[in-house]
């Protein structure tokens, strides 16, 4: 669906979307990739001295959201609700590609040699006007089986690219900040959106609770296994078990370049 904006509603957004764009550093293409999530020939059409505007209504909604522009300049030119500003002021037109199942790699917190493998399953929250999400862990204990889950809302700063994913259950803290995936790898030649980051949360690895940080790697599910159940998806990866390999080197590129260890480059300095 296409908006247009024209007359006075055209001037008022090209002006505040130019007072936006003056108080940013980047240059013009990167501020549009990552500040405004469109192209730079996107932003171009939008600030050029021109009468009439047609833009895709997600679009619109993505450029009013991350710009910060009123809404009350474009009156009804915005069709979707956005988030609260605390998660981040952003639409379900600008994040819908995100919504479905995926599952999640990390080192096991008491070892870090084994690499479990969790379920991540993101939705949309009607009523928070947000992303929220859900994380599965199962586990085979003794023929029994046994899970742990954690459910809280993601948040989307936009400028810096990062998704926070913030569980809170009983005092119990737990945050994964992972790289927002761009919506042009979803449907690539690779054929699977994935990402990483880092969780902080608590283990149990020296006989007593404590904060513990590992790198994490999601990859979103094909089709054909969005259905698969938490069981057959939920499994603790040893060396030489297949699959072990892939998500391992995965997890060690991850912790190399996708996120900064302090007590590594405090380590690496003192050589």
């Amino acid at each position: 669906m296409d908006a247009k904006l024209s007359g006075k509603q055209r001037a008022l957004f090209r002006a505040e979307l130019l007072a936006h764009r003056s108080r940013s550093s980047l240059n013009d293409a990167d501020y549009a990739r990552t500040v405004l999530h469109v192209s730079l020939n996107t932003f171009k059409k939008c600030i050029a001295d021109h009468d009439h505007l047609v833009l895709k209504q997600r679009t619109l909604n993505s450029i009013v959201t991350n710009a910060v522009i009123s809404t009350k300049t474009l009156g009804g030119k915005i069709s979707a609700a956005q988030s609260p500003s605390e998660f981040g002021g952003y639409t379900k037109a600008e994040y819908s590609y995100l919504i479905g199942r995926y599952v999640l790699f990390r080192r096991a917190l008491d070892n870090g040699l084994e690499v479990t493998r969790a379920v991540l399953a993101i939705e949309w929250n009607e009523s928070l006007s947000c992303l929220s999400f859900t994380e599965t862990r199962r586990f085979n204990s003794d023929g029994k089986w046994r899970s742990s889950e954690f459910k809280g809302h993601i948040y989307m700063h936009a400028e810096r690219v990062l998704m926070g994913l913030l569980a809170i259950d009983n005092g119990d803290t737990r945050l994964t900040l992972l790289h927002i995936p761009g919506r042009h790898v979803a449907g690539s030649v690779a054929g699977v959106l994935r990402t990483s980051g880092v969780i902080l949360t608590h283990g149990y690895p020296r006989r007593f609770f404590q904060p513990v940080v590992s790198a994490v790697t999601i990859e979103a599910l094909p089709q054909n296994k969005q259905t698969l159940s938490e069981n057959a998806l939920c499994v603790t990866l040893v060396p030489g078990q297949p699959g072990y390999a892939r998500a391992a080197e995965d997890l060690r590129i991850a912790e190399e370049h996708a996120v900064v260890m302090t007590a590594l480059m405090w380590r690496d300095a003192r050589k």
